[in-house]
């Protein structure tokens, strides 16, 4: 019989029997940060898909409702989607989790209830996802009018609130200012102010004196958020002290010198007491106290040394701060730094013209090897210094040094970086190695091979490699899954805000007829933890290649991912087949906003006079809120490692990352998961909640060479020796080997006294415990080297300094006026 000849009494059975007569439920998807921060909007994703091979028609209600969890009684928050055909029935909507939630703090990881509810066309109408809240409500960011104070001096500073989009936000935040603890006692420093305060429109400013009286070395401003007490944010500063005095060095033919002396200072003892009077002050120091006027830097044309070559050419650039060039000339003396001992060569003593702000010396390898005994295998690790002292025209001298000269057997290290930790049988897999050189700078233009592919590192000494597996390969670790696979396909790992990025989807299948099947692919874009924007893709039909085009925008900033995935139904209310990939792109660092600083007029000016009164134009974002701050650059000469960058301000963001890798991942359900985020679909098929907003067994992610955990826990072993001997031994122990020597080996370059020898051991093998633990948190996070801070910096409290700085000028804070033409 026909259609037509089914009674009706049929179709009231198969009603009866719950058999749909036109389409079944659809299936109904929901996407989530796996970490939901406080105080800010997330954004919530769902979609529906066909459940019965039928197109999807009309629209659909969803209702987004936030509960706590586990009782589920307070409702935290509700919005509302509409699915259609216009939106590709997928929408998203943006939730705010209250600080109220987490604060005060409770014990334990505190979760929330996102629960679903749709209009039922059969049988279920909701689904409920729990997820994990972070009392992370945002970034705090310091700074300071300067790098560098002594006694009686204005500490002025700024304090800057954003929510994790970047956006300035009016909070309260608890500020801690903490003084430098004598060596030993409290490495954490001392509290001498904490209040809370309120940042308005995101902008805090303040200031206060330093006492006559005070600890010399590294201050730090702390601040933290009521709802994450723990997570401080920090500046720093170095607090220096400073005497009017002038000593000068010569020679017996009274011409200057570069030559380390011992200066005492001492008070007038009471009459018969101490006729010599009581040392208050006991120091070696180099040469002068002057405050700057031109700078000295030393360049050597290239960072390692191999004992093969002949010399060793250092070029010397000094220019005067109001950027003229200096003509003179410079002593010049070559050493070496084997462990803690620090050799100088006093054959390659040298004087040299400085003219037009340029001079060169070099040290002749024979000289080197002259000076020293023993094979040659013993320079293997050890550094060159030179140490340069340029004497003006006008009698001015400043004095410089650089030790970035590594002795080296090979001249680069190779790290990954990025490095997905599955791959797909038959399918190109991609990944990064970031080469450096012996001092850790980024090693660029280098001819890197992997199997028959090469490529030359970028300017930032990263290389993008690709091997192409075979389909039967089983070396690595595979994706699971049925044999269907999806391969997100860059020809780059970087990009700039305003440009394009042209992908390609390629999907794989063991079951050829399985490629017809896929209607669309869902793009989904990821930056610092929340879902940007996302994307339909519709499938290129009869081709396993999909071309797909994103526009990079400052949201994206400083980085992003990529999530694509494709569904295979399995039959209606069954668990479809979940085919997902991601991939970790860069951004070139930028301000998210439009901001330039310049003279008014500045054709008219080719030079400006003390005294002179000129315009400054500032240009940015209407309505935008300015802190302007203008400093001699003297002090940056002195001392440039506190100062406020906007890499900084990107490493902190990248350090927060709720992401887990460079992409991929060990199945569709993980790829969500390795990516920041977590799912539910409405047939059951779910990602686990997660416990700790940090990845599993890692570190958070972060784009700098050594974490600030790192640095303390460095500095806190340099601090529980007691004799300076031992600290220093420890602090050679820490610093980096880069030609692999182990640390048993290097104590034949350390001092032979037991302390310095078991000192020096603690440390080295400390430091390599964490360098390990670095490197496979760069593997499985993909985190780089490309620090522009050294770890040097932190053993540089001992160093004098040569003068009193004037004050900084121009602390302004105001609003750009709103106008379309900025």
């Amino acid at each position: 019989p026909t259609a037509m000849d089914v009674p009706w009494s049929l179709g009231l059975i198969l009603l009866l029997l719950g058999i749909p007569l036109t389409h079944a439920e659809p299936l109904y998807i929901l996407v989530t940060p796996r970490v939901l921060r406080v105080g800010n909007p997330e954004n919530i994703h769902v979609q529906a898909h066909s459940d019965s091979g039928q197109p999807l028609t009309g629209t659909l209600e969803v209702n987004l409702t936030v509960w706590d969890f586990p009782r589920k009684k307070a409702e935290v928050a509700r919005s509302q989607l509409t699915l259609s055909p216009e939106n590709h029935f997928m929408s998203q909507a943006a939730l705010m989790i209250p600080e109220s939630l987490v604060y005060p703090p409770q014990p334990g990881q505190q979760h929330v209830i996102i629960r679903a509810t749709w209009a039922p066309t059969s049988t279920s109408s909701f689904m409920e996802k729990v997820v994990l809240v972070s009392p992370h409500a945002g970034y705090i960011f310091i700074q300071t009018d300067k790098t560098i104070y002594t006694p009686e001096h204005m500490v002025q500073y700024r304090v800057l609130t954003v929510n994790h989009k970047m956006d300035p936000v009016t909070r309260t935040f608890t500020l801690d200012i903490k003084v430098a603890s004598p060596v030993g006692r409290n490495p954490e420093g001392i509290t001498v102010i904490s209040q809370d305060l309120l940042a308005s429109r995101g902008i805090f400013a303040s200031s206060f004196h330093l006492p006559e009286l005070i600890s010399f070395g590294t201050w730090t401003i702390e601040a933290s958020y009521q709802s994450a007490a723990k997570l401080k944010f920090k500046a720093a500063f170095d607090v220096k002290e400073y005497v009017q005095y002038r000593v000068l060095t010569v020679n017996h033919k009274m011409d200057p010198v570069t030559r380390t002396f011992t200066l005492d200072i001492k008070v007038a003892s009471p009459v018969g007491r101490n006729p010599e009077g009581i040392t208050v002050i006991s120091q070696d120091l180099l040469a002068s106290r002057v405050l700057p006027s031109f700078e000295v830097r030393l360049i050597p044309k290239k960072s390692f040394f191999y004992l093969s070559d002949d010399s060793l050419c250092v070029e010397i650039q000094a220019w005067y701060i109001f950027n003229k060039p200096v003509d003179g000339h410079a002593l010049a003396i070559f050493g070496v730094k084997l462990g803690s001992r620090r050799i100088a060569i006093q054959s390659s003593l040298q004087r040299v013209e400085i003219s037009r702000g340029e001079g060169h010396v070099s040290l002749q390898k024979d000289t080197l090897m002259a000076a020293f005994q023993g094979p040659e295998e013993d320079f293997i690790g050890a550094s060159i210094y030179v140490n340069v002292t340029v004497f003006s025209s006008g009698g001015e001298m400043v004095q410089a040094e650089t030790s970035a000269v590594k002795i080296a057997r090979s001249p680069y290290n190779i790290k990954f970086t990025r490095t997905p930790q599955y791959f797909k049988p038959g399918m190109p897999f991609h990944f990064r190695v970031f080469v450096s050189n012996p001092d850790g700078s980024p090693a660029s233009g280098v001819l890197v091979r992997c199997q028959d592919h090469k490529v030359y590192t970028s300017p930032s000494g990263v290389a993008t490699l690709t091997i192409n597996t075979d389909a039967q390969l089983k070396q690595l670790p595979i994706q699971d899954g049925s044999g269907n696979f999806l391969h997100i396909e860059v020809k780059t790992s970087d990009t700039e805000v305003g440009s394009s990025l042209r992908l390609s989807l390629h999907t794989r299948h063991l079951n050829p007829a399985a490629k017809d099947q896929i209607t669309h692919f869902t793009i989904l874009v990821l930056s610092k933890g929340q879902i940007v924007s996302t994307k339909h893709q519709l499938k290129s039909q009869g081709s396993v290649y999909t071309s797909v085009i994103i526009d990079v925008t400052s949201e994206m900033l400083p980085s992003f991912r990529i999530l694509a995935f494709y569904l295979l139904p399995r039959g209606t209310g069954q668990n479809p087949e979940l085919v997902a990939d991601s991939i970790w792109i860069d951004v070139k660092d930028r301000c998210m906003g439009t901001l330039k600083v310049g003279l008014n007029h500045e054709d008219s000016f080719s030079s400006l006079e003390p005294n002179s009164k000129v315009d400054i134009k500032v240009t940015g974002d209407a309505e935008a809120t300015v802190g302007l701050v203008a400093v001699d650059k003297a002090v940056y000469v002195l001392n440039s490692k506190h100062k406020l960058t906007q890499k900084k301000v990107w490493d902190v963001v990248e350090e927060h990352d709720i992401g887990c890798t460079g992409g991929s991942g060990k199945d569709g359900l993980a790829v969500f998961k390795d990516a920041g985020l977590d799912l539910k679909m409405s047939t059951g098929m779910d990602t686990l909640a997660s416990s700790d907003w940090h990845c599993p067994q890692s570190q958070p992610p972060s784009r700098r060479r050594r974490s600030l955990k790192s640095l303390e826990t460095k500095r806190n072993a340099v601090n529980k020796f007691n004799t300076e001997l031992e600290r220093k031994c420890c602090e050679a122990g820490l610093r980096e080997n880069p030609v692999g020597l182990s640390c048993e080996e290097r104590t034949r370059h350390v001092r032979p006294e037991p302390a310095c020898v078991a000192a020096f051991l603690s440390c080295c093998r400390l430091s390599a415990a964490l360098t390990q633990q670095a490197l496979q948190e760069e593997l499985l996070l993909g985190t780089s080297d490309e620090d522009d801070e050294d770890f040097e910096d932190i053993f540089l409290d001992d160093q004098p300094v040569r003068t009193l700085f004037p004050e900084s000028w121009l602390w302004r804070t105001f609003t750009l006026p709103k106008s379309e033409s900025r």
